[in-house]
């Protein structure tokens, strides 16, 4: 059987009276009242016990506290629910500027500016990006749970049963007893406590000591209920004696005022600490809590929408925009669906600031539409273990059609990626120039063509002295190609190129095998 017990004994800081008990005891009780365990209600005194009146208004007063904790504990879990999305926003957008703090470690700069995605990839960004959203959710996980079990415990406090438990008055000679003996360090925390600030440190010094004497006497009578209030009013005394300590030893012009602070301040954390045993008085309500969480999370989570959604076009530059659609249809492509008009990509050529939706809703990257460089290179021939001689060839190119463009640049590797591909085109084109060589040769002298490496090296000198007629031939003819217009881009017929000797494999683009 679960018991709540009630001491009325004097209020220490002023007038009146108190109804001490064990606020975890309390809560235990309503808890095992909740799952039908039976109950039983006390009230004592030391020389008349506590009225009914005086009782129901106390635990009215809990209820209230605890429907109050409760809704104060559901605004914190909306607000951290918010918070969430909000916080991964910050993080995801402003890793790369925190990555500059690191620039003077490019390995670790670099790690940071792609959320691990250098080294982990698309999955492990992601699980970085989403850090700050799992933990804000935890923390307004454990709010929620808060905010239940305090609703839970009100309506118990509120419930019929409890209201019909029959309340057992009586006069406890323990209670008496300590009543006897605390009425002398009771009266002196009454009055230090009125002149705490104009003692100060030493005043709470003493209010510590006081405090302690009348615990231990709490405790040797067997009151637990008044002894854990009288604790927790010590170590506040204690704390606030260290505190008023450091700001003495400190000094200077505001100390005085910074002592006076704190007096305060602990005067305020006691007169709370004793109003949960006062049968009267208000409670703090909190109505509004979890509408004002609700309406500051979205204030906060719309200014990071802004702030992070905002972008500039330059003169001379397009924004190309990968949107969410694009995204979610790329993926429904990928497991067979038919992929929408949500797939294209969005170009953004107006100049001055834009608003859309940030990372990693869309990503979005600004392209120069100035004319740029492009570096192609084709293996020509292998002339040992994993070396071969490279066709390296400068060239320029103009973005001459942003929407084309941007079906190649859609996550801004496009300069790569046609870079891949022309470099493909150059290297059949060389091959086959190798290929016509041999025939050619072969057609000349005959002979030729039962020593198959003395062809190769001649046909190879051939094709290498007309390279530079091959590249100006294959410049012009890609200024001109489908290939070109459909990658968006104008190609320029100037070109340069040289003949790199003894690249390796890897840096040559040729795979094993080749």
């Amino acid at each position: 059987m679960s018991t709540l017990t009630y001491t009325k004994l004097p209020n220490p800081m002023r007038e009146g009276d108190l109804l001490y008990h064990e606020t975890d005891a309390f809560l235990n009780a309503l808890e095992d009242a909740g799952h039908g365990a039976p109950l039983r209600r006390s009230a004592l005194g030391a020389e008349a016990p506590p009225e009914e009146a005086e009782v129901r208004g106390l635990e009215g007063r809990l209820r209230r506290a605890a429907a109050s904790r409760s809704r104060g504990a559901f605004a914190r879990a909306i607000w951290w629910f918010l918070l969430g999305p909000t916080l991964a926003l910050l993080w995801i957008n402003f890793a790369p500027a925190i990555a500059l703090l690191f620039a003077w470690i490019p390995p670790l700069s670099e790690l940071i500016a792609t959320l691990g995605g250098v080294t982990g990839g698309p999955l492990l960004a992601a699980a970085v990006g989403a850090v700050p959203l799992v933990w804000a959710w935890m923390r307004a996980g454990r709010y929620w749970g808060e905010s239940r079990r305090w609703g839970r415990l009100s309506r118990l406090a509120g419930a019929r049963r409890l209201n019909a438990v029959a309340l057992e008055r009586g006069v406890d000679p323990a209670v008496a007893a300590f009543a006897a003996a605390g009425a002398a360090p009771v009266a002196r925390l009454r009055d230090r406590t009125a002149r705490l600030t104009d003692h100060g440190q030493d005043a709470a010094a003493e209010l510590a000591q006081t405090a302690r004497e009348v615990y231990q006497l709490a405790q040797r009578h067997g009151l637990p209920g008044v002894a854990g209030a009288y604790h927790d009013l010590y170590l506040r005394f204690d704390a606030a004696e260290q505190r008023l300590t450091r700001i003495e030893r400190a000094g200077g012009m505001l100390a005085e005022r910074k002592m006076d602070a704190e007096a305060k301040r602990v005067r305020r954390q006691v007169g709370g600490t004793l109003a949960a045993f006062s049968p009267t008085g208000p409670v703090r309500s909190r109505f509004l809590a979890p509408l004002g969480a609700l309406l500051g999370g979205l204030a906060v989570l719309a200014l990071t929408l802004f702030v992070t959604g905002t972008y500039f076009v330059n003169p001379g530059e397009a924004v190309i925009v990968d949107p969410l659609g694009a995204r979610l249809a790329r993926l429904a492509g990928l497991a067979g669906m038919e992929e929408g008009a949500g797939g294209a990509p969005q170009v953004v050529r107006t100049e001055g600031f834009h608003l859309g939706w940030p990372r990693p809703l869309v990503d979005r990257h600004s392209v120069t539409l100035q004319e740029q460089r492009l570096r192609l290179q084709a293996a020509f021939r292998q002339t040992g273990p994993d070396r071969y001689d490279v066709l390296q060839v400068e060239m320029r190119f103009r973005i001459a059609d942003p929407n084309r463009w941007a079906q190649l640049d859609r996550d801004g590797t496009g300069v790569d990626a046609l870079g891949g591909r022309l470099s493909g085109f150059l290297e059949t084109v060389v091959q086959q120039q190798r290929q016509e060589a041999r025939r050619f040769l072969a057609q000349q002298n005959p002979a030729l063509a039962n020593d198959p490496q003395q062809l190769g090296t001649q046909a190879d000198a051939m094709v290498e002295s007309r390279l530079n007629e091959t590249v100006r031939d294959f410049v012009a003819a890609l200024s001109d190609s489908a290939a070109a217009r459909e990658s968006g881009v104008q190609i320029s017929r100037e070109a340069q190129s040289r003949l790199v000797q003894g690249v390796p494999g890897a840096l040559a683009g040729v795979t094993e095998g080749e």
